[in-house]
């Protein structure tokens, strides 16, 4: 609670130090009892929270990488999910070997409660970049899907990503990975999560 009212705080003091030296930027005047209740909401968890530390556990991945015509490649790996920041973000941990080489992943998810919207990070050791995702949440199919931009490491342009995570009604989670790099959307990865 200290953080947030010092986080308030300090919004307030930046709008009045902005107001009074540049007038056609300022952030408009608000009384400190609503900017209070404006950062409280920002960062209280809710039920999109309580979704994501539902998906927390242990599990068993197989992965699809399509590579082109043919069979795609199959990879097995294991995941481990826990909630963090005080159940505001779930942290994912994957390993496993990918195309024979070791293979570590980190996945953050969260959701913003000021715009409304999930988000995620992704980062590797067969990078050293990072992929950020935003998307939306569908209660009826249970699936949220995710639009991102990565960098492609042999040309350094950058290309269109997209996710969709569905959850089974089996208990398990299936994820598909599209890419498009210029020439329509293509499929390039698909996962599926067992609970161990």
């Amino acid at each position: 609670m200290n953080r947030l009212i010092i986080s308030a705080v300090l919004v307030l003091v930046a709008a009045n130090v902005t107001s009074g030296h540049h007038e056609e930027k300022s952030m408009p005047a608000m009384d400190e009892q609503a900017a209070m209740q404006a950062m409280m909401a920002a960062a209280t968890p809710g039920q999109p929270h309580a979704g994501l530390a539902a998906m927390a556990g242990d599990f068993t991945a197989v992965m699809q990488m399509y590579m082109g015509p043919g069979e795609p490649m199959s990879n097995e790996m294991t995941v481990k999910r826990e909630m963090d920041l005080d159940g505001r973000v779930l942290v994912e941990r994957w390993e496993g070997n990918v195309m024979g080489q070791p293979f570590k992943g980190l996945g953050r998810t969260g959701y913003d409660n000021v715009t409304n919207t999930f988000w995620s990070t992704w980062t590797d050791n067969m990078s050293t970049g990072v992929i950020l995702f935003k998307g939306v949440a569908d209660e009826a199919t249970k699936t949220i899907t995710m639009t991102g931009t990565s960098t492609h490491p042999v040309t350094g342009q950058p290309y269109k990503m997209r996710s969709v995570a569905t959850h089974n009604d089996d208990g398990t989670e299936s994820m598909t990975m599209y890419e498009d790099l210029g020439q329509g959307e293509t499929k390039s990865m698909s996962f599926v999560l067992t609970p161990m």
